[in-house]
């Protein structure tokens, strides 16, 4: 994930503190603003240079817009402002990731953002005006320094549902998880600090501009806080939380995440997910979600397991190259497959983009007893008759699925393949098996992951007496 400290975001027009904005039709006419640098970018008259801000949160207004920079460049910004200070974010369609901006109001009309850069490397530069409650002006490149109009409109987010989960941070520091769906103008989910064991819900409204004005309570029902801000897209959400009494305000920043770990109550166990995340090095993260279980008589050896499986952070020494334009991301996560105490299941999945051609990602599944504190391998309580027995349907089962009499027809490296006590052997929502392959396992990377679903009837005359009640 790419997680960007916006801590102090302020918006695009100022006010003065828990005062309404101006109203636009009673503003003084300005000055005209100094030509641009380039030709033809000078923008075109406005009714009024002061315009009523999209939204105010506290002392503090705040904005999104889409909008080009030169020919097709497209582009979605979020910015505060607060006083004549300005900073926000920006996200580009050709580029890879967020950028932190930060600048200055020059008046009442003109601006300059600047560009979050390494130290002694060039930044980009937003050089224009506010009018008609748009943006327009110049971006010059960092690099190769040549100045292109660059032109904004609202932001239209449209009506499209879309549920989607998230990794992010409040005040650019207090790591938080959140899932979100929304369905017309409503938008529901639930978010949870790194270190909590319970989940807060989230009720809101959402409007064809991506303005979201989200209640945080809960579960009992109690009010613990607000969220103010845009979609951008239905995988980032940038705002503001406030307490109820408006006492407290912190920035808020949502990105695309590939897993929220639900919190899982088996009935005598709850199984939580908590979450380390590192800044190890420069545009280098590293975050893992492990979970933690309370209840059995297993449950310090069972947690000690799980956290050992939950994988390692990143050293410093895996960072070296990762830059603005290539951040290098790992994470782990999991995903529990209930069962019947004191059994349930768990698949560990990492995933990894550190520079190469395209991101990685691994899975590996296992059993936990909450009675022994035992975490195995299912495949490895089979007898070598029942793995023999497994290998053959799972064969069975690709080939009737690629519609092939040999496995190597449809890609895969070998025509057989057998299952070890090393194989991923899980159990399936639902019941029954499924047996799970890496990319590069047993196909190329194009094929993704390839997984057979054996049926409750199949597995259970493979599994040993004391297991046959998993896949029930």
């Amino acid at each position: 994930m790419r997680f960007l400290a916006v801590l102090g975001l302020v918006a695009i027009v100022g006010c003065e503190k828990k005062e309404p904005p101006p109203d636009p039709t009673g503003s003084a006419p300005t000055k005209p603003a100094t030509k641009p640098a380039v030709k033809g970018d000078e923008p075109a008259p406005a009714p009024s240079a002061s315009v009523a801000p999209k939204k105010v949160v506290e002392d503090r207004t705040i904005h999104a817009f889409a909008g080009t920079i030169g020919k097709d460049q497209k582009i979605r910004i979020y910015l505060e402002r607060k006083g004549d200070e300005l900073t926000g974010m920006y996200v580009s369609d050709s580029g890879y990731g967020d950028v932190a901006l930060s600048g200055k109001m020059k008046g009442d009309e003109k601006f300059e953002l600047r560009e979050a850069a390494e130290k002694g490397k060039p930044a980009g530069v937003f050089d224009g005006w506010f009018r008609g409650g748009l943006l327009r002006g110049t971006y010059t490149d960092g690099k190769t320094k040549k100045p292109q109009v660059f032109v904004t409109e609202t932001l239209k987010l449209g009506s499209e549902p879309f549920t989607a989960t998230y990794a992010g941070a409040l005040g650019g520091k207090l790591r938080i998880r959140a899932k979100l769906a929304r369905k017309g103008g409503t938008v529901d989910g639930v978010y949870r600090y790194a270190k909590s064991k319970e989940d807060l819900t989230l009720t809101g409204t959402i409007d064809g501009e991506g303005e979201i004005v989200l209640s945080e309570k809960t579960k009992a029902g109690k009010d613990t806080g607000r969220i103010e801000g845009f979609v951008l897209s239905p995988s980032l959400v940038v705002g503001r939380w406030y307490s109820p009494d408006k006492s407290k305000t912190m920035s808020l920043l949502l990105e695309p995440s590939e897993s929220y770990p639900e919190i899982v109550d088996l009935g005598g166990v709850k199984i939580a997910p908590q979450e380390e995340y590192k800044d190890v090095a420069k545009y280098c993260t590293s975050s893992l979600l492990y979970p933690v279980i309370e209840g059995g008589k297993g449950k310090a050896a069972l947690n000690a397991e799980l956290r050992k499986h939950g994988g390692a952070h990143m050293t410093k020494d895996d960072c070296d190259g990762a830059s603005a334009e290539i951040p290098y991301v790992t994470e782990g996560s999991y995903h529990v497959q209930k069962s019947k105490l004191p059994y349930f299941g768990i698949t560990f999945h990492n995933y990894w983009n550190t520079g190469g051609a395209h991101p990685n990602w691994s899975s590996t599944c296992k059993v936990a007893d909450t009675e022994t504190g035992e975490l195995f391998s299912l495949a490895s309580k089979l007898t070598p008759e029942a793995r023999e027995k497994l290998s053959a349907l799972v064969m069975k089962k690709l080939q009737a699925e690629h519609g092939v009499t040999k496995l190597s027809e449809a890609g895969f490296f070998e025509d057989e393949i057998k299952v070890d006590a090393n194989t991923d052997v899980c159990l399936a929502e639902g019941g029954g098996l499924a047996v799970e392959f890496d990319p590069y396992e047993v196909a190329p990377y194009v094929m993704g992951g390839p997984t057979a679903e054996i049926s409750k009837g199949e597995a259970k005359g493979l599994l040993p007496a004391g297991l046959s009640a998993l896949v029930e």
